[in-house]
């Protein structure tokens, strides 16, 4: 096309074009203007326009290519509780995944994996600190409040654990009746493998087993009570055993303090001092300087005797290695 082809010429020129039977229709259509053909071409031989664009089959079409979304019935084969923390999750990472499939397959990440399940020992907020012997001084917290009985009084309380009892309850420990007036107690050394002393072992066994998992018991048996490196002592009541405790000198000069331990019927008359300051005084004829224990943090009246005695907190010793329910204590003896 010319330069200076008019407007007229040009609209002329393609009004002839478009009445020749093979002509192709003009390619410069909008679509808000139908394309002129001739009114003598049949509606059925009329051809489509080169480079029309249509804007009703785009739109289509591309919904066609689309794949449906995906919903909760495509996830139906999935096992969701044989799911654990080394499974697969790239299959509900997807973008198009639905919310509630993705959460509940990350749930069972978070509840399988135990870098979630498990409390990190170096939080200093995981412990608990509700512990009266550990929150508090000892002694200093005084409460009325009975742990499933609510606010009762002493004598409420006694009456209330005797409803629905028998007047006589079975005991896991030896009987030892209640001291009379004049009782003399001796502490004197004695060998562990006598009945009544294994039967004092026994109680207090079944005692820390119900305080403790076994991980975290470390009792040690008659054989090591026995051996020449130990010191065990047996506290009778009017020849009645009624309590017990052993010092165990290791190889660096340092000694131990074990199986302490006083039969519940016979506490409140001053046993476990006499028990603990015997052992004392048999470290040090021993000639030892320092005097190590290991106990639980679940037994406030041992953490108390303890400390009135002299004991303070320390760090894991020996074998033994850090645990949140141990409480590691010593004292430094005053040899002469």
């Amino acid at each position: 096309m010319s330069d200076d082809e008019t407007f007229l010429n040009r609209w002329s020129r393609r009004k002839a074009a478009a009445r020749a039977p093979d002509a192709l229709p003009m390619p410069e259509v909008t679509p808000a203007i139908a394309p002129v053909t001739s009114p003598a071409a049949p509606a059925s031989t009329a051809r489509p326009q080169t480079g029309d664009l249509s804007f009703e089959s785009a739109p289509a079409a591309a919904t066609k290519s689309r794949p449906a979304p995906l919903t909760e019935a495509d996830f139906g084969d999935v096992d969701f509780a044989a799911l654990d923390y080394q499974s697969d999750y790239g299959r509900f990472m997807q973008a198009d995944v639905p919310d509630a499939i993705r959460r509940r397959a990350l749930n069972r990440l978070w509840e399988s994996d135990p870098i979630f399940t498990q409390v990190d020992p170096f939080q200093d907020y995981a412990g608990d600190y509700t512990d009266k012997a550990l929150a508090v001084p000892m002694g200093t917290l005084q409460t009325a409040y009975k742990i499933g009985q609510g606010f009762l009084s002493d004598a409420e309380a006694a009456v209330w654990d005797k409803l629905g009892k028998p007047e006589v309850a079975a005991q896991s420990e030896p009987t030892i009746a209640a001291a009379p007036a004049g009782a003399v107690v001796t502490i004197d050394t004695e060998p562990p493998d006598q009945p009544e002393v294994a039967a004092l072992l026994a109680a207090s066994d079944a005692y820390m087993a119900a305080l403790y998992p076994a991980e975290s018991n470390h009792l040690v048996g008659r054989e090591v009570l026995a051996a020449a490196n130990a010191t065990f002592l047996v506290a009778r009541r009017d020849g009645r055993v009624i309590g017990c405790g052993a010092v165990i000198t290791a190889a660096d000069g340092h000694a131990e303090i074990k199986r302490m331990w006083v039969a519940p019927s016979a506490r409140g008359a001053g046993a476990g001092r006499r028990i603990l300051s015997a052992l004392e005084n048999a470290a040090r004829s021993r000639g030892i300087a320092v005097l190590q224990l290991e106990t639980g943090n679940a037994q406030p009246e041992a953490l108390g005797l303890y400390r009135a005695a002299g004991f303070g907190e320390r760090g894991p010793f020996g074998a033994y290695r850090p645990d949140p329910l141990s409480v590691f204590m010593e004292k430094r003896l005053v040899t002469v």
